[in-house]
């Protein structure tokens, strides 16, 4: 399923700091985000899908299992090490907020309202440790944890809602007829960003509550995060279309727009008829956000990388995997001129959004797959470095001290994903693609990660989401 400034002058230093600190930010950086590294999903706001921790590659210890009774796809790493969970409930099927110590222990939760599946998915965590989330009736909100005479409590609008209604649902007049899918901190100081299902692209600021948006396309859908960057811009990839977006004079602005080639339909192991990737900005420059990169939906899927300026430039279009596993549900991991996919195509999902329709073919086995593509040094091209048989049952991340993917590997008796199949927690070499590290996980239907991703504690532990909860990997 599928989340910054300041970095070639201040990625020695603050990479140099990762080694040793453990709270260290992540780079880039934006204003409103919080500076865990883990402040959301995708570890930054251009969905660099990184971590500046080091991550337990070689722990002896035994994984910590903890049960919620909820599908947990958004793990937020707070400025103090605790970890607040935004999970999917089982009985409910409302997102289910809840806070946890550094040492995995429950403190507290709190029910919220969401207006789609999506939506119950996708917040994050600002630099004063708000959780910033959209709830069932529109309205941007802040959830706070505050210790009172020694109990933990979740507080809603620490800093008051923000109306998005007449933005969401104004062009289509009915209270149910579109909702947001995600939310990102901008880089001016107080910008929000959001994106709906159905192409609408806003912007509210925190301090004067103002609310200013578009809509990019008719007859388009958002089916996936999006990812902010430098200079007021968003990449948002519709179920067609490439999107860059700049906010000037008041105003959000299309730069350029890419189609893609969208196939004949859903692929099994998608959740959408389209791409399947959250638009990942990267490169070398000062704001680490040279390039844009997605996967496209052909029948032999494409990695599609573009200049992130008003040029919109298409770099590179390299094909991935081969004729039983070419799709993907992840977002990529892109760092450097270096973009690493995963390979989705046959993952079972036990439940997808209103609107996926079917796939074609229905089912198929999950073969999987990891592949590496870089950028040429003079922009001319890309060019495949390395491809891993590795089956990821989660979205990969990358520890740039450790120079190592963790993701969690799911094996069976099949290709056929099953009940029956189990799960172990391993590390890939970002140079070569080699197996480095290799230790049993879990076990069981429960234990499934559903492609979501993990992060890495300030403690140097893996918190990864599953069906039935949480299990974090100690250090």
């Amino acid at each position: 399923m599928k989340n910054t400034l300041k970095f070639k002058t201040l990625s020695a230093l603050v990479l140099g700091a990762a080694l040793s600190v453990a709270h260290a930010a992540p780079v880039p950086l934006m204003q409103g985000l919080g500076k865990s590294g883990g402040a959301t999903s995708h570890g930054d706001t251009l969905s660099s899908d990184t971590s500046p921790l080091r991550g337990p590659a070689n722990s002896s210890r035994a994984p910590q299992l903890i049960s919620l009774s909820a599908a947990c796809p958004n793990l937020m790493v707070m400025s103090d090490g605790k970890v607040m969970a935004m999970c999917v409930d089982y009985i409910t099927r409302d997102p289910k907020l809840t806070l946890l110590d550094k040492d995995g222990n429950v403190l507290t939760h709190i029910m919220l309202k969401s207006a789609s599946l999506l939506g119950s998915v996708y917040a994050y965590a600002n630099e004063r440790d708000e959780v910033i989330f959209v709830d069932g009736h529109h309205n941007l909100i802040s959830v706070r944890a505050q210790n009172q005479n020694g109990k933990w409590v979740l507080h809603k609008n620490f800093f008051g809602n923000i109306p998005l209604a007449k933005a969401v649902i104004g062009h289509c007049k009915k209270s149910g007829c579109d909702s947001v899918v995600a939310i990102n901190p901008g880089s001016e100081a107080d910008d929000v960003w959001f994106v709906t299902q159905n192409g609408v692209v806003g912007v509210a600021n925190r301090k004067t509550k103002k609310v200013i948006h578009t809509k990019i396309a008719n007859g388009e859908t958002i089916a996936n995060s999006f990812s902010t960057a430098s200079n007021n811009r968003a990449a948002v990839a519709t179920t067609h279309a490439l999107y860059m977006l700049d906010k000037s004079n008041g105003k959000i602005n299309v730069q350029w727009r890419q189609a893609y080639d969208r196939g004949i339909a859903r692929k099994p192991g998608q959740l959408s008829w389209g791409t399947g990737s959250t638009p990942t900005f990267f490169g070398t420059n000062a704001t680490q956000d040279e390039f844009v990169t997605i996967t496209d939906n052909g029948k032999q899927m494409n990695l599609l990388v573009y200049a992130a300026d008003k040029s919109g430039k298409q770099i590179c279009k390299t094909p991935l995997f081969g004729s039983n596993n070419s799709g993907t549900e992840d977002s990529s991991i892109a760092y450097g001129r270096a973009i690493v996919t995963s390979s989705t195509y046959g993952y079972p999902y036990p439940k997808y959004p209103d609107g996926a329709g079917k796939s074609i073919p229905e089912k198929a086995p999950f073969i999987g797959g990891i592949t590496r593509v870089d950028v040429k040094p003079d922009n001319s091209g890309c060019v495949t470095k390395w491809t891993s048989d590795l089956r990821s049952a989660a979205l990969p991340k990358l520890s740039v001290p450790d120079n190592l993917i963790y993701t969690i590997e799911r094996t069976g008796p099949s290709d056929n994903a099953t009940a029956l199949d189990s799960y172990h927690f391993v590390t890939l070499d970002w140079n070569t693609g080699a197996l480095r590290t290799k230790k049993f996980w879990s076990f069981g239907l429960l234990s499934n990660p559903l492609q979501t991703v993990g992060n890495i504690g300030l403690d140097h532990s893996y918190w990864q989401g599953t069906m039935n909860g949480i299990i974090r990997v100690l250090p």
